[in-house]
Parts: structure tokens; sequence; C-alpha cells
């Protein structure tokens, strides 16, 4: 099998690399990246006991090679392996030990890194090397490295040179310049992506968690939540955490025994190869040249013999390496089951040297590019009883990593599995427990939404039980305080109008005080019987209550049917107040009339007098107020507005109207082509300082009288208009006309009076086409056939 040492790519399309061919023989190989065809360029049959290091070139004359025993050799066109590296002239003071070497391909030559003398060097054709950078002028330049830690050398096309030193790239330009020191290196796009949304996943958990406690305190804890989710809200979770925290400590505590255990074991082989190892064959080997020779082998074959009697530690991850101690410098000498050469320098850490003064053995952790090991370092005593060298020996974590790894899933499965099966237990029990408490949740639930009828079943005997008895107790007591309270409230409504106390914006007569008041444009109507104290007198005091009651309890209904709140109630007659529209108001009137009517079939069938109403309607600004005093309140609506509907109620049988609106009330309804009415003109309202055009609803008349205001309407308002406009004797002629087709029009009587008297005598002064209710007072009932004889009707 083929084993690559090299590769690098030619102009050419093709890879070259070398690989071992035999104990003592390498091949260059071709591999033709366009048609995949592989060839063997030529072999070199490398002497006895090379082995064989690296190797970098071409073309015969330009191959050099490096040996495990600290050696260069050029490889020349007649095929002669010549050391070219290292000689007394070449390297000065010290042991040279070149490790890697690679072809400058622009002017020949090749660059070596010298670890045991810590420099890079420039061989060129002929032989002469050259220093091109050494650790301590690096060190000069502000730059720490030690070459000892040199992994890689590699030359580029342009003559430019790269040296990998532990965790730094050292760029040399061509010629020998130094360009940088690359401390640290870009990561791939790749890994930033990744190690961004890992940064980013971190901050949206922190968000999440602050958000998570912010909703917590400042909303769910203001809400409602089930018991049952508040145990499990603060079970689960600290049993999750428990549950974590004993896996953590559970891996934390195999961790600390597991490591104290490999300590124990590393430590106990390295006080065996104290015992073991011929420490004066050690002695002997004093230069990379005795690498492999028999002194190199048998205390390899004994180191080996130790690490291969291990019961215990796994072999495969096992190492170990033996230090030769010389002026507080420590020097390689071997590395098991690693291909490496001998006496190299090693820059010691602070733990070798406290081994190499105290002679004590020390356990520590170290880590490098290729994983993280366990080690033990301990002392190698000559037969004199120096410190010679140091042993370590080491173990790779990987396997146990892995290991713990997996028994770290394998013991959380488990705890996840025991805890589900907790959880679920928990659950399950609480969920039986709660039971009851949801019986009597749902009955509290029920009783709060109203249903006073609920009771509980007490299923349990313990608390819950004892709770459920006393809720059904309560319940008990609830139902009939509140249908006491129900009751009460009722009776209040029935003196004062719920939708009264909405208007003051309370909500129950508890909320009442003196001097709460609130103003509002409203329709008023204010209605009652005709001559009511002269009816009165006919009756009983118990027939006179008996009779008003019947009469309001026809009339409150209609009110309350048109959206109307009953205001007052008195003698023979209501108050009532329309905030919905003008329309209400109205409806209600002519429904009153009709009410009316059937109730006064009632009286005729009773063998009584049937009766007749006045209804007066205005809207405008009404303050509706509680009045009295602390121990005796009336709820009341004081305005202008009501004491003008009052009036209107009282001017509607003088002039032969049922239901008397003014013109605001008028421009307020929607659909007045429902009510027919004719305008009476100015009026002059008595106790009213103001002058009202008034209107005569006559919808609200018996069907006769609606027929003939409805026939004389037009010639009625005609007149109405002449005599507004002081043209007395044209308006007395269309008053004439309006009394020949109805001699009852009440108010085409006080229009004609008033037109005969204006015509003869003139208007008075001051006069504003007002109709005056006083010219009653002047001309009696305006009914009577002699007056209409005398003013020649006929």
């Amino acid at each position: 099998m083929l084993i690559p040492w090299w590769v690098f790519t030619q102009s050419d399309g093709s890879l070259y690399y070398f690989s071992t061919a035999g104990e003592d023989e390498v091949a260059l190989n071709k591999f033709d990246l366009a048609g995949g065809r592989q060839e063997v360029v030529y072999n070199l049959i490398l002497p006895e006991e090379t082995y064989l290091a690296g190797i970098d070139g071409l073309e015969p004359g330009e191959v050099y090679y490096t040996t495990l025993r600290a050696e260069v050799r050029n490889v020349t066109g007649a095929g002669e392996h010549l050391t070219v590296y290292p000689d007394m002239n070449q390297t000065g003071e010290g042991i040279p030990f070149p490790v890697h070497v690679a072809v400058d391909p622009e002017r020949g030559g090749a660059y070596i890194t010298d670890i045991g003398l810590r420099k890079i060097v420039y061989l060129d054709r002929s032989g002469d090397a050259r220093t091109v950078l050494s650790q301590d002028g690096l060190g000069e330049r502000g730059y720490a490295a030690s070459f000892t830690a040199t992994t890689s050398l590699k030359v580029g096309e342009d003559g430019s040179v790269a040296v990998s030193v532990g965790n730094q790239v050292i760029l040399i330009k061509a010629g020998g310049e130094l360009e940088r020191v690359v401390a640290y290196l870009n990561h791939p796009a790749g890994v930033l992506l990744f190690r961004f949304v890992v940064w980013l996943a971190a901050l949206l958990f922190l968000f999440l968690l602050v958000w998570s406690l912010r909703l917590y305190f400042v909303e769910i804890r203001e809400r409602r939540v089930s018991l049952i989710t508040k145990q499990i809200a603060v079970f689960i979770p600290i049993f999750i955490v428990s549950m974590a925290f004993v896996s953590w400590y559970i891996r934390q505590d195999f961790d600390r025994e597991y490591q104290k255990e490999v300590f124990s074991k590393l430590s106990f082989l390295v006080h065996l190869g104290s015992q073991v190892i011929d420490t004066e064959l050690v002695e002997r080997i004093t230069k990379p040249e005795h690498y492999m020779n028999e002194d190199f082998r048998q205390v390899y074959a004994q180191n080996q013999a130790i690490l291969s009697s291990n019961p215990w530690l796994d072999p495969e991850g096992l190492y170990s390496m033996l230090y030769k101690v010389e002026n507080n410098n420590l020097y390689v000498l071997m590395f098991f089951f690693k291909r490496v050469g001998t006496y190299y320098p090693y820059d010691a850490a602070p733990d070798y040297l406290e081994v190499a003064k105290k002679g004590c053995i020390v356990t520590g952790f170290l880590r490098d590019a290729e994983g993280e090991y366990m080690y033990a370092l301990g002392p190698l005593y000559s037969p004199q009883g120096e410190i010679i060298g140091i042993q370590e020996v080491g173990l790779d974590t990987k396997k146990y990593n892995s290991y713990k790894t997996a028994l770290f899933w394998k013991a959380n499965l488990t705890i996840v599995i025991i805890a589900a099966l907790i959880i679920a237990v928990f659950l399950f029990t609480v969920s039986y427990m709660l039971l009851a408490i949801g019986k009597l949740r749902r009955g509290v639930a029920a009783l709060a939404a109203g249903n006073f009828d609920v009771d509980v079943p007490v299923t349990t005997r313990d608390e819950l039980g004892e709770l459920s008895h006393g809720f059904n107790v309560m319940a008990g007591y609830l139902r009939k305080y509140i249908s006491e309270i129900k009751d009460l409230t009722d009776a209040c409504f029935h003196f004062v109008p719920q939708q009264f106390f909405r208007f003051l914006g309370k909500k129950s007569i508890l909320e009442i005080k003196l001097g709460d008041q609130v103003k509002e444009d409203l329709c008023i109507l204010v209605t009652e019987i005709r001559s009511f104290s002269n009816l009165s007198k006919e009756m009983t005091p118990e027939e006179n209550f008996d009779f008003i009651n019947k009469f309001l309890k026809i009339m409150g209904p209609v009110v309350r049917k048109n959206n109307g709140i009953v205001d007052k109630y008195y003698g023979g007659g209501l108050r009532a107040i329309f905030p919905a529209t003008a329309d209400d108001v109205l409806r209600c009137a002519v429904e009153m009339c009709r009410e009316l009517e059937r109730f006064n079939e009632q009286l005729r069938f009773a063998g009584k007098e049937p009766i007749e109403i006045g209804i007066g309607i205005h809207k405008g600004p009404v303050m509706l107020g509680i009045i009295g005093e602390e121990k005796r309140m009336e709820g009341t609506a004081i305005s202008e507005s009501v004491n003008l509907a009052a009036a209107l109620k009282n001017l509607t049988e003088k002039y032969g109207a049922t239901i008397l609106i003014t013109e605001a009330t008028l421009e307020a309804v929607q659909e007045m082509e429902h009510f027919p009415y004719r305008s009476l003109g100015m009026v002059v309202v008595e106790g009213i300082s103001e002058v009202f055009r008034l209107y005569d609803v006559y919808a609200g008349d018996s069907r006769e009288k609606r027929r003939a205001k409805e026939r004389t309407k037009a010639l009625f308002e005609e007149g109405v208009i002449l005599y507004q406009q002081g043209r007395f004797l044209d308006a007395r002629s269309a008053f004439v006309e309006v009394l020949r087709q109805n001699h009852l029009d009440k108010a085409a009587i006080a229009y004609f009076y008033l037109c005969d008297e204006y015509f003869k005598s003139g208007a008075p002064e001051g006069w504003n086409s007002t109709l005056i209710p006083s010219i009653y007072d002047q001309f009696g009932t305006f009914g009577a056939a002699a007056d209409l004889k005398s003013a020649s009707l006929w």
C-alpha cells in the first residue's frame, strides 16, 4: 500500500506525491487530474537505516529529504545521497535537529526548520547554509514563539515561506525578509455563521427568559390561574432542575473519581518506569545520531514492556515520552508509539521543571492541536541518585470523553424516564385530589353566574367535604338574601324608575344622594283628565283612588312601551320624559288616545260618563335630579320645558285639541307623515313669557274630529296665515268657511272672533300676529248658536 508523504500541484494539471514503496525505497507518483490516470515517475533507493522523516522536490538534483537522525540529504542528478546539513561549519554551537524541508521552486535550494538550534535555515544549491530567522531574532521583533513547537514548513511558487509554530504562522518574503506573524486566523464563513447562530440563540433564550419573567410577574400573576397549573408550574420546574442538578452532580462526581483513578494509575506507571528503565542506557543517548541504536532500542523495549503490562488503562490511547535533563534543559529522547527522532530540545512547562528540581510525581491535563490528554510526570534517577531524566505517561481522553458523553446521555435518559413517571404519578394524584375542588369550583362559578339554586354534592368526609357542606349552607342563605334584595329593588323601582338612575350615571339606588343632577335635551309629555276636580267630588275617596289607578294602569305601560319614563304621577295625570326620539313621544300620545277610547267604552258599559284628556308635548333642555332632604328624597325634572308642556296640556281644551306640540317637537320628529297635524299659528301660552308656534296633532282625536280637521286643514292654515298678515276680513271669511264645515272647531271660533274684533276695532297696540287665549275670557266658550247667529255666520 502506498503511503503519501507530500502532495503538491504542478502547472500541467497533475498531482505529484511521494510514497513509500518498500523498507528503504520511495516513489514519486503522478496523478493526472483530467484523465484520472496514475503512474510512477521514478523510484528512489534510500541508504540503509535512513529513517526517512520528510521529503520534497521533483526533479533529480532538487530532491531533499530529512531523516529521524537529524540529517538533511540532497539527491543529486547522478543519484547520490549527500548529507548537506548539518556540519560544524554551518551550525556553530548547539545540537542541530532539522525537522522539515521544503524546496524553493524560484531559486532552487531548500528551506529547513531546525528545532535544535531554534531557527529557519536557507540552504542554497552550493550547500551553503544561511540563517533566515531565529527564535531570538523573532523575539527582538516583539513576537514570542517556541521553534521547538514547529509543525510544518511550506514554500510558495514565488519563493515566499510559511512556517507553522504552535498556534502562530510566520510569513517570510522571497529572499528571507520577515513579512509578518499571524497570531490568529479568520474562521471560515460556516464557522462564523454557526457561532453567530449560537450567540443569537443565547440572546434569544435570554430575551425569552426576561420576557417570561415579565409576563409572569406583570400579567399572569394578575390573571386567574388554576390550582393544578400553579402546582405544575412550581413542582415540575423545581423537579426538573433538581434532576438536572443530580445528573450534573453524578457526572462531576464520576469525573472526579475517574480522574483520580486515572492519575493514580498513570503515577504508578511512572513510578514503575523509574524502577524498570535502565538509566545507564539513557545516559549513553547523547545525540540525534543515536536514534535506533542498541541503547535506544533497549530503552524503547523496556518502556514498551511497562506500557504493555498495564491492565487498567486503554492501550490505544496510552502514550509515553522520555526526556533527558542536562543543565536544566530538557531533551526529548523518545516518543513511544509515535515516529519521531531523538535528542532534540523541548521548551519545558513549569510542571516539568518542578519534577526535574524536586523529584516528585506531577499530574495534570495537556491540550494541543491533536487533542486533550491526562498525564503524569516522574523522575528518572541515575545509579548515583541524581535526576537525569523525566518520564511522561499520558492517556488520550478522546475515548473517555466519548464514553462519558454516552454515559451522560444514558443517565439523562434514565432520569428523564424516571422523572416522567414521577410527574405522571404526581399529576394523577393531584388530579384525583382536585376532583372535589373542581366540583366546588364549578358550584362557585355557577353561583357567581347567578344560579343560586346550585348545590355541590358532598362526596368526601374531609376538609373538602366540610367546605362543600359550608358552600351549600351559604348558597341557601344567599338565595334567601338575594330574593329579599331583589324584591326590595323591584319595590324601589316602583317609586323611582330604573332609567332615572341611568340618566344620573348610577347603578343602583344606594348610589343616589342629594344634589345628583344631569341636564339633557328631552321630550316632555304631560297629560291629565279634564275637569278631574269636579269628577272626583262625585266619588268617595276609595272610588277616587280606584279610578285613578285604573286610568294610570292603562297609561303607564303605554309610556314604557314607547321608551318613555314616567317621571311623576299627580291627580288624574302623569308626566313622562322620552330620551330616545321625538317619534316615540308622538306615538305614545296617539296610543294613549286609543287606550282612552277603550277605557271610555268600559265606563259606558258600567253606566258612567266617559272622560277626556289633554296632552301637551315639548322638546327642550331638562334638568333631572334628586331633591328633598336626607330622610326623604325623590327624583324630578325641573325646567321651563316642563312648565311649557304642562301649559300646553291646559290649552288643549280651549283650542279643541287632544294633543298640542311645539315647533321644536315637530322639527325633531323624523316620520311626521304618520301623525296628521295642523298649524295653530303663533300662540301666547299663559304663564310663559315667550310666544310659540303650536301644532294640533289631531291624529289623537276621535275619528269624526280627525275627518273634520283633515277636510278643513288647508282652509284653516290659510286663515291663520291671513290673520298673521293682518288681513282680518279675508281671514274671517276663511274661518267662517271652516266653521260651516266643522262648527265645533274651537280654534277656528277663536280666530273668527279675533278677526271680527280686529276688523271692527283694529288690532291692539303691540299686536304680534299671535292668538291670545284670553279671548275666551271675553267671549266665553264660543260655541253658543246665539253668538254665532249674532256674528252673521249664516
